[in-house]
């Protein structure tokens, strides 16, 4: 009788249902992982964890330190040592995460309302066109977002239990949020506001203290990346990238947050919690922060999936067949979806583009056409020699270029040197022919390094190549295109 019971708890329609979205979810992230080509950011990280793989710091090879947002650089510095390098290897640890954050969401849902609203939750979380994408990238994003889906879970235990230990474990999850990415500095006020609103006053002042220490401290460290008046974009991001990109759930997230605001006093103090967390980032990042990047704001995602799987669950209504109901309600959101707003993703995809304005080259293409075409005594010039060091493991030189089209060329140059990998700066036409003497000189450009870099080095290269010039496309539209300078002959 005793198996018999455990048979049918394993039979368990909401288990099964959270095991088919956490498995087709799962194989979503996992399908052709290695199908994308690497991008920029990428190989940003993958230069720290090389780095850290051979200093134990993050040295560059540049003799520049790189001191922020370490954990999945380390995460990866110890993959390497004990698995080597690979892709695939790299992404499936932002799989991982991804994978998790699905019954991670399950479980906040269930122990804030009920079962229905973890199930629906989940649902939005695992077929989320972003959340796929994101999880399937060599960047942190989407380890910072389970880290906080991770100190959101421990405040709810907290919230119920009122045990230090949960208090605990959320510090803990909150610290290594902010080793992940040190914009988690802001789940800090909002846990002040949670505390005040409970009218613990002796933590909130602990918190308070601690969150100035920490403001006054980050302001000296990173000031070169904000500013205090408010004359940067002059819109939220939300305008734009939660209405237009989220379709349907967006309306009924507001909708929800508002509901369950009001429709339950025990919770009212999380829900101010998770609201603060969503402003203040959407008014840091819209007004204060130099780069118009909305991959800052996936972070809050599973906050809107939350409130739009609230009103879900109560429009399903309080009856008998509850969960035929929620079925067919985010069965129907799915469909609406998938032939208007194309916010979920359901069918199995090889590759994704992440946002507008990201660059994503078929760099891959073109460097296995540069390794069959370089000679030892040829040159390569890119504006992005780390990642000439991943693909070829061949000696480049760096042409300056801004990441952000706002910022200084300088930027990325650190006395004449390639910030990331070291590569000595080309400034201008006379030491691109100083390297013709000995050899050929090849420039990779792509859509991006073809508008921002040196304009007299983009057009000599034009120019001067004749027809010795390939291109290659890529899915998201941008172009890359390795122009051959022939060596000049005495």
């Amino acid at each position: 009788m005793a198996l018999f019971n455990k048979i049918k708890q394993i039979l368990n329609k909401e288990i099964l249902l959270l095991s088919s979205i956490v498995i087709w979810g799962a194989f979503l992230r996992l399908y052709y992982l290695g199908a994308d080509s690497l991008w920029i950011d990428e190989g940003f990280t993958i230069t720290q964890a090389n780095a850290i793989h051979k200093n134990f710091l993050p040295l560059l090879d540049s003799g520049e330190y790189v001191n922020r947002d370490l954990l999945l650089p380390y995460l990866l510095a110890i993959i390497k040592y004990f698995k080597g390098t690979s892709i695939e290897t790299y992404r499936l640890v932002s799989v991982v995460f991804g994978i998790l954050c699905i019954p991670l969401a399950y479980k906040i849902g269930k122990e804030v309302f009920q079962k229905n609203v973890g199930l629906i939750f989940a649902f939005l979380i695992s077929f989320s066109y972003w959340q796929i994408a994101w999880s399937r990238q060599i960047r942190a994003y989407i380890v910072l977002e389970f880290l906080v889906l991770l100190a959101i879970f421990f405040l709810i235990k907290y919230h119920q239990t009122q045990k230090n230990k949960f208090l605990f474990f959320l510090l803990v999850s909150i610290g290594l949020t902010i080793t992940t990415k040190i914009s988690a500095i802001f789940l800090l006020p909002p846990l002040l506001i949670y505390f005040l609103a409970q009218k613990n006053y002796k933590t909130s002042a602990v918190f308070a203290f601690v969150f100035i220490v920490i403001g006054f401290l980050g302001y000296f460290y990173f000031r070169h990346d904000f500013s205090f008046l408010p004359n940067n974009y002059l819109t939220y991001y939300l305008i734009e990238y939660y209405w237009l990109k989220l379709g349907l759930v967006f309306p009924l997230a507001i909708v929800g947050a508002y509901w369950a605001v009001y429709q339950n006093k025990y919770w009212r103090s999380f829900h101010l919690f998770l609201l603060s967390f969503f402003f203040l980032n959407i008014t840091f990042f819209s007004f204060f922060y130099y780069v118009n990047q909305k991959r800052y704001l996936f972070v809050l995602l599973p906050i809107i999936f939350l409130y739009a799987a609230i009103l879900l669950y109560y429009l399903a209504g309080k009856k008998k067949t509850q969960l035929l109901i929620t079925i067919f309600s985010i069965s129907l959101l799915a469909f609406i979806d998938v032939f208007s707003f194309k916010s979920l993703q359901i069918i199995p995809q090889r590759q994704f583009i992440l946002e507008d304005y990201t660059p994503q080259p078929n760099f891959r293409s073109a460097y296995q056409f540069l390794q069959k075409s370089l000679k030892p005594e040829d040159s390569l010039i890119s504006p992005y020699p780390y990642m000439d060091k991943i693909y070829l493991n061949h000696p480049s030189y760096a042409l300056a270029i801004s990441y952000t089209s706002k910022e200084s060329n300088e930027s990325i140059i650190a006395n004449k040197k390639e910030y990331y990998s070291g590569a000595p700066e080309i400034s201008s036409i006379g030491q691109i022919n100083s390297l013709r003497e000995t050899g050929d000189v090849y420039v990779l450009l792509d859509t991006m390094a073809h508008s921002r870099a040196n304009q007299k080095i983009v057009q000599y290269a034009r120019e001067y190549t004749l027809s010795q010039s390939i291109s290659f496309s890529a899915f998201s539209g941008d172009i890359i295109t390795v122009y051959r300078l022939p060596r000049i002959e005495e």
